[in-house]
């Protein structure tokens, strides 16, 4: 399916004007994935180890 020329534009012309709408680029991805990455995880516990509530 994606060796046919016109599926192939008709999916990347969705996929750009997708990111567009949701304003995602590749910067974007990487802070985010930097951010991922530098998180903390204990920060989600709390000193006994229960999962903090999600509005914590």
């Amino acid at each position: 399916m994606l060796e046919n020329e016109d599926v192939r534009k008709a999916i990347d012309a969705a996929k750009i004007k997708r990111s567009d709408k949701l304003e995602v680029d590749a910067e974007w991805m990487l802070k985010r994935l930097v951010a991922e990455v530098e998180a903390d995880l204990a920060d989600l516990y709390t000193d006994a180890g229960d999962l903090k509530p999600i509005d914590e």
